[in-house]
């Protein structure tokens, strides 16, 4: 992996880390490689569509909505998998596995799927799941926010 940020991102560090990652005399004629791994395949909107009519200002206000929740959603899970809370993983796994079905991202879904049936498993099973998860969702919110549907703030 080429780069990683932290939660929560600033403007700042993230333009300090692309321009490390792009050097000075990069050819302006072609598109500069992608700064962190991109998602493989690419999101199917397939789903999203059929849920919204179609409707592109709908799918990106969904995607929007989506990653407003997700750090939340991601605290709980990693709140109640430190604690020994095998009813708060299932619960939180459930609540991710949900949204992001909606987001044609199957690893993501998979991983949370995952999450929510070992939910009773120890945290040594658990927690490179949750790291998993957590970078294949920076990753998609990445792909979104190359694709011009997330804003410049905390999104």
């Amino acid at each position: 992996m080429d780069c990683y940020l932290a939660k929560p991102v600033s403007l700042q560090t993230l333009q300090k880390t692309l321009e490390g990652l792009i050097p000075p005399t990069a050819d302006l004629g072609q598109p500069p490689a992608p700064p962190c791994e991109a998602l493989d395949p690419a999101p199917d909107l397939s789903v999203l569509a059929d849920l919204t009519g179609g409707r592109e200002d709908l799918m990106r206000r969904a995607v929007h909505l989506f990653f407003q929740g997700t750090p939340l959603m991601l605290e709980n899970l990693r709140v109640a998998l430190l604690r020994d809370n095998p009813k708060g993983v299932e619960a939180a796994a459930h609540r991710l596995k949900g949204s992001l079905s909606h987001l044609g991202d199957p690893e993501a879904t998979r991983l949370a799927e995952e999450l929510h049936h070992l939910h009773q498993e120890p945290q040594e099973v658990l927690l490179p799941l949750l790291e998993s998860l957590e970078n294949r969702v920076e990753r998609l919110h990445a792909h979104f926010r190359a694709r011009g549907w997330l804003g410049e703030e905390g999104e």
